[in-house]
């Protein structure tokens, strides 16, 4: 297996511990995670003991068939997604210069693009940045690592 295939299943394992751990960290203003071919960064001021559970009991549903728990709303994809629809929306509009209302054609089609870039973010971490075929994964060690004010969590994992 690739590195890209590794990464995109860390990064749907990823998505389905944080979803699990959502309801713990609804007092931390802060989480994020971070997925690579050998593992992810989770970074949440949480017990590591949650973390461990939560990435255990995502793996065993996932596994179990709840696909739906690698898809995230809050994932970066997304915010890529809308970045770039709005990006080419407003280029497109303001091409013709001479044209009035350029600017309120341009603000129009970039709401309009980041309405639409919801469900095409969804779709694009289906089938390119997520996977939910976590079958060969299984999880090494989850440790705690504390820099600055800062608390991550590295979950190591490994494919067979």
């Amino acid at each position: 297996m690739n590195l890209l295939e590794k990464t995109k299943r860390n990064h749907g394992l990823e998505h389905a511990s944080i979803s699990l751990l959502m309801p713990y960290l609804l007092r931390s203003k802060v989480v994020a995670g971070y997925s690579v071919s050998s593992g992810f960064l989770i970074l949440a001021k949480i017990d590591t003991d949650f973390v461990e559970s939560a990435v255990n009991e995502a793996l065993n549903r996932v596994n179990q068939g709840d696909k739906t728990l690698v898809i995230s709303d809050h994932c970066g994809t997304n915010i890529l997604v809308a970045a770039l629809i709005t990006t080419i929306v407003s280029m497109a509009s303001f091409k013709n210069k001479r044209k009035r209302g350029s600017f309120f054609r341009s603000l129009t089609l970039s709401t309009l693009g980041l309405v639409f870039s919801v469900p095409l973010g969804k779709v694009v971490q289906k089938k390119y940045t997520t996977s939910a075929d976590l079958s060969t994964l299984s999880v090494i060690k989850v440790s705690r690592i504390d820099f600055l004010n800062f608390t991550f969590h590295w979950v190591q994992t490994k494919f067979e």
